[in-house]
């Protein structure tokens, strides 16, 4: 049965520097892709900013086009853009990123490491679609990046091993933010908390006085027009990794 998990329980903040003129003074940040390209759409809010739609639903609800089955297990939401579906499921002991087209059928299938098989089973994390590309993390925290178009995997590492995070006892289930091809990630791990570290920069990590758990926390960058810091999500450590 697959089971859909649309409720997270921490949103982290991204801040970013003041507005030019003309532009909004203050909110959240909108994906530049169309569709709902990632956790929660554009605005990582829940919310869909589409007209015309019914003010009434009939009876019985909307008509059925069409079901797909075969997608695994998990709670990992499915994401929509460019006339393609992308959701995450587990299969027997291994995880993997699946493609749809508009009609339910399967494009392609790539595996993202070891499934979550602990309590309670199954994916965890939504897709983020971002330039052509799709970025997911697995329970274990693997985050993977792959060709939108064909699944083919162009890198990936494991964020906790890299930062010395540790896991949670329900597995990882981070939508990361991707943003001017920079992808943002809260993996925790020793060191200070108040500021960004790059992936790709290994001398940004800072010796600290305790290891940190990390928490569900969903990075999200938001305008403030009255600062231009960047702490972590939910005053956690938010890392990030350049596109290669």
């Amino acid at each position: 049965m697959r089971i859909h998990l649309l409720a997270i329980v921490v949103t982290g903040l991204l801040l970013t520097p003041a507005p030019a003129a003309g532009e909004a003074a203050d909110g959240p940040i909108p994906s530049p892709e169309q569709g709902w390209p990632q956790w929660h759409g554009r605005w990582r809010d829940g919310i869909s900013r589409e007209t015309g739609l019914l003010q009434q639903w009939p009876e019985g609800g909307p008509k059925a086009l069409w079901t797909a089955g075969g997608l695994g297990r998990g709670w990992s939401g499915p994401i929509i853009t460019g006339g393609h579906i992308y959701i995450a499921g587990d299969f027997d002991q291994e995880c993997y990123v699946l493609c749809l087209d508009s009609r339910g059928n399967q494009r392609w299938r790539t595996r993202n490491g070891k499934a979550w098989t602990q309590n309670p089973p199954g994916s965890r994390a939504s897709c983020c679609y971002a330039d052509g590309r799709l970025y997911h993390m697995n329970g274990h925290g693997r985050l993977a990046c792959l060709d939108a178009e064909t699944g083919k995997e162009l890198w990936a590492q494991n964020v906790l091993e890299q930062f010395g995070g540790r896991p949670i006892t329900w597995g990882l289930a981070e939508g990361v933010l991707v943003h001017e091809g920079k992808v943002f990630a809260t993996p925790g791990g020793p060191g200070r908390q108040d500021r960004p570290a790059r992936l790709d920069q290994p001398a940004s990590r800072r010796p600290g006085r305790a290891a940190h758990r990390l928490r569900l926390a969903h990075p999200r960058r938001v305008r403030r027009a009255e600062t231009s810091r960047e702490p972590g999500a939910s005053g956690h450590r938010v890392h990030r990794r350049r596109h290669r």
